[in-house]
């Protein structure tokens, strides 16, 4: 892969991750504070257990996207970065434009979709 491209999505990438991380320690912070709060009654429980799950949800995806520009970030540097992992073929430049931390050509990523739409009917 070309140098410039290579500067390209480190840049996006790093970008990316420097947005989400400020985001996970707020999150932390809350789900601190929401987990000592004390309802004062069922409709307090509820709501704040909700508001809860909510939270955790988004610090699982906001992770999940953390390890997903970090792995991106380690291919970049090794040199292995737009090979698809299944078939070792090139992964499109604009499919890594539109998913930069896809780790399979839109061939794979369609055959592994059609797997899980038969495994669901």
């Amino acid at each position: 892969m070309e140098k410039e491209v290579v500067a390209h999505f480190t840049a996006i990438l790093t970008k990316r991750l420097e947005e989400i991380i400020p985001g996970i320690q707020v999150l932390k912070e809350a789900l601190k504070e929401g987990s000592e709060m004390r309802p004062l009654d069922e409709v307090d429980l509820s709501s704040s257990r909700y508001s809860l799950e909510i939270m955790m949800r988004i610090q699982s995806r906001s992770h999940q996207e953390l390890q997903e520009i970090a792995s991106a970030l380690r291919r970049l540097k090794r040199g292995d970065f737009g090979i698809c992992t299944l078939c070792d073929h090139a992964i499109s430049l604009e499919r890594l434009k539109a998913q930069p931390t896809t780790m399979v050509c839109i061939d794979c990523k369609r055959g592994l979709e059609g797997a899980e739409r038969i495994k669901v009917a």
